[in-house]
Formats: structure tokens, sequence, C-alpha cells
């Protein structure tokens, strides 16, 4: 192989390579999203675990307070309703 041949694969061979490094960082990503999301899950599933037996045992005036302060912000749509909680971290905290 000549090294004019070479200069000629080098564009495709760039793409390629900057198509193989996107996908690369998509799979990276993925996994970290889904790693932050079992934190979250596992943290949120242990808080409820403590808070059951609590809640069985509080009087109707505390329970608004718990969610209050349990409870960042509530997003409303069409079909779902998202809750943000007071442990929930977006990705620039975390790192």
């Amino acid at each position: 192989m000549t090294i004019d041949e070479l200069w000629e694969r080098m564009p495709a061979l760039r793409r390629q390579e900057q198509a193989v490094h996107s996908e690369w960082k998509f799979v990276v990503d993925h996994v970290q999203n889904r790693e932050r999301y079992l934190r979250i899950s596992e943290t949120l599933t242990d808080f409820l675990v403590r808070l059951r037996p609590a809640a069985e045992t509080m009087g109707i005036q505390d329970r608004p307070r718990i969610v209050q302060l349990s409870v960042k912000e509530v997003l409303v749509g069409d079909d779902t309703i998202v809750r943000w909680h007071e442990n929930h971290r977006t990705a620039s905290q975390e790192q």
C-alpha cells in the first residue's frame, strides 16, 4: 500500500474512529446513569424501610411535614408525575 493510498483512507478512518469513540462514550454514560439510579433507588428504599415503622406511630399532623421534608420538587405531566427527593443529586454533584 502506498503513502497516497494511506492518505486517501485517513478521512474515512478518522470518521470511523469518531463513531467508535461516540459509541464508547454513550455506553460509559449509560453505565454511569444506571449506577446512579441504583444508588438513589437503594437510598430511597432504605429511607422508606426506616420511615414505615415511624409512620405507623406518628400522628396525622406530622405526616405532611415528613413529605414536605423529603420531597424537593413534584413535576406533573400529562401522563406522569415525577417526584424529586431531597437525596437526589445531579451528575455534576456526584462527580
